[in-house]
Parts: C-alpha cells; structure tokens; sequence
C-alpha cells in the first residue's frame, strides 16, 4: 500500500484543481482512446431550453437576472474548444428553480458508454455524482423507517458475512457516519494511481469473487470517524445497505422513491455483484442530472413534493471536515468561489472525467456540467473553477 505521505500528495493533487480534477471519483472500466481534433463550430445564439413533461419550467437568462452575452461568449468558446474549457459535454444553469440554458456539446458515444452498454447519446456517465444520489437514498430509507439514524453500526447489517476479515472493536464501531463522511478507517487509497490499473484498489474490489468481502475484510488504517479516505467502495456499500434493509433491489428504491418522482423517465447503470453499484454507476441526462440539485436546494422538495426530508438535506451538505481547499458532507462536496469580491459557499456532487452538480444558494442557482476528461493530462485543458469564476456566475445579476 501507498505511503501516509503518498496517499495526503494524491488528495492535494485531487484539490488543486477545484478539488475539480478527474482523480475524484471512480470510473468503471478500461482507458480511453486518444481525442479526436476539433472543428470550427457555427456562431451560437442563445434559445431558451425546450419545454418538456419533465418538472423542469424553463425562463429565459433574462428573467432569471442572468446576462445573455457573457453566457453566449462562453458557449461559443467551449464549442471551439477554447483553453481551458475543453471535455466540456454538456452545461446548464437553473435559477430560482427554473431551467434557463441547456447545452449538450456530446457528438458521439464513447468508451465509457460501453461499461453500461450504453447506446442512447442522451444518457451520460455520472461516475462518482452517483455517490450523492446514494446519499440520498440513505436519507429516505432513514425517513422511510428503514434505517434508524446514521449512527447505526454498519456491520450490523452484514452479520452474515461473518467471519469478517480482519475484525477488531474498532471495525465494529464503524457508524453509518463514518461511512457517509469517507471517515471508514479501512486501509484504502484509491487517489495514488489510475482507475484504469489493474493495481487501483478500487480496481481489486471491482475485481474480487466477493467485492462485499473484499471490501468490509481490509485492515483498518485509522480509527473510524477520524481520516478521510476516498472510497468508491463504500459508497458501493451503502447502496447494498440500503438494499438489506429495504429489501428491494437498491435500483428498485432508487426509482421509486428518487429518479420517478423527479419525472426521470431514462436512465442505465451497470452493476457489480449483483448490485447496481452506487458508488459510480449511474447514467442520466444532463438536465436530469442536475434535477438532483434543484432537490437539495429547494430543502428536499420537488415542485412542491417532498422526496427526503429538510433535515436530511441539511445533515448531507453540513460540512464535516476541511481539506485544502475542499470541505465533504454525507458524500457532497463543499468549495467556495470568489466573484467580483464576493465569497459564494457551494456544496457539489463530483464524478470522474468533469461532472459536476454545483448548488449555490446565495444565488438560488444550480449549475450542472458534464464532461470527458478522462485522460491523463485532460485536466489541464478543462478548468471548472475558471469557468464558475470567470465566465458563469459573473453574468449572474
């Protein structure tokens, strides 16, 4: 394993860049190929997004207080590749609950399509976005009565897997919490070396007759409830939680009590184990992607209707440690941004290659970007910060 020094480079390397570079949340399969050139695109002109049966009501960046030119100078620049804002595949910004720019820069499938067989252009890879929505469903099974609270002992819940591998008091202990808050303890660095290794151990897990075993078996590195450790594999293991408990398939719950009441008709995934994998393996459309968002800032509702409780959402974007640069919920993300001499607090989901929720309160705004920067080197030529900072929210009014 990785050094205590290798595994604090890889998450300054994971921070440096918003913390919004691509080592941030696991991806499912084999390395991309090389990038195709780009082409000269026509001259954008803003349109108001298209009117669907989905819950979203669409306005105008003018009736939302937003400029139209800056917003149409940033579109033009992401179509022609501009640096900086390259492996952009999608962009969309709801304010005060309404749907105002819509883009999708996606011209073709791609390799990560294939790990869900994926043929519908529509549906992108979530990655580790994924992960918030597995939070979510934490908070309705909690809700719903079927886990108690989060400090419920989670080994609990896997007494017959027993014997557990490397057991101890203090793997015992190990709360709902800790695993919510990436704070498990389990000897786990997933930061230090490509997903795409087979040495990655998130790629062992993936790999493992029983990536449950493989996963809950691990010596313990630390205390529970004490370091941060990046894991795809618990957040695979909170979806199986919810799963035992609920006794419904985790993809079952996911629908009925998320992705239907949202008005999300289309989505895939891919499963491990037998298990829709909740730590990476959801895909959606952009503008239901980011549906998500408008959920925890409108404090649990949707378009008027209750999905998970304000609580809930409160507890999930408190922020529970901070990092250089960074801050971690219930699976969120926390990051300021400084705009025309302002501090504006965010909480966001992360997934490998550039998607993103970003949810500002201060402005009522959730920004949603999909992207494709998957190899490496990728992210020095896409820089969210930048376009967040530079370009986007100062057009906000």
């Amino acid at each position: 394993m990785p050094t205590q020094f290798h595994r604090r480079q890889a998450l300054r390397r994971m921070v440096a860049v918003l913390p919004l570079g691509t080592a941030a949340c696991g991806g499912g399969g084999s390395a991309p190929p090389a990038a195709a050139p780009p082409t000269a695109p026509t001259p954008y002109r803003y349109q108001v997004p298209s009117a669907l049966p989905d819950g979203w009501t669409v306005a105008s960046l003018s009736d939302a207080q937003i400029e139209t030119a800056p917003i149409e100078g940033l579109v033009q620049r992401i179509r022609e590749k501009q640096a900086g804002l390259r492996h952009l595949d999608g962009l969309l910004i709801a304010r005060h609950g309404k749907l105002v720019l819509e883009e999708n820069f996606r011209s073709a499938l791609d390799f990560t399509d294939a790990w869900a067989r994926n043929q519908d252009l529509g549906l992108h890879a979530l990655n580790s976005v994924t992960k918030s929505f597995a939070a979510t469903l934490v908070g309705q099974a909690i809700d719903d009565r079927w886990l108690d609270s989060t400090e419920l002992r989670v080994h609990d819940a896997f007494a017959d897997l027993q014997p557990i591998g490397a057991w101890s008091p203090a793997k015992a202990s190990t709360r709902l919490a800790d695993w919510l808050t990436m704070r498990h303890g389990l000897q786990w660095d997933e930061l230090s070396s490509s997903y795409f290794e087979s040495s990655n151990i998130n790629t062992r897990m993936n790999a493992a007759a029983s990536p449950l075993r493989f996963l809950l078996g691990l010596p313990q590195a630390a205390e529970p409830g004490q370091v941060f450790a990046y894991s795809t594999g618990i957040s695979y293991a909170l979806g199986v939680l919810v799963q035992r408990a609920t006794g419904l398939a985790v993809e079952t719950y996911l629908q009925r009590r998320l992705l239907q009441p949202l008005n999300i008709g289309k989505h895939t995934g891919w499963s491990l184990a037998g298990h829709f994998h909740m730590g990476s393996a959801l895909y959606l459309s952009l503008r239901d992607m980011s549906k998500l968002g408008q959920l925890y800032l409108d404090g649990g509702t949707w378009n008027g209707q209750r999905l998970v409780s304000a609580d809930w959402v409160r507890q999930a974007t408190q922020q529970r440690l901070q990092g250089p640069g960074y801050g971690y919920g219930y699976q969120w993300w926390m990051t300021d941004f400084q705009v025309q001499g302002r501090t504006l607090a965010s909480f966001y989901a992360h997934g490998f290659g550039g998607q993103f929720i970003f949810v500002l309160p201060q402005l009522n705004t959730v920004v949603g970007l999909l992207g494709s920067a998957y190899n490496a080197g990728d992210d020095a030529l896409r820089d969210a910060r930048r376009l967040l900072e530079g370009d986007l929210l100062p057009a906000l009014r």
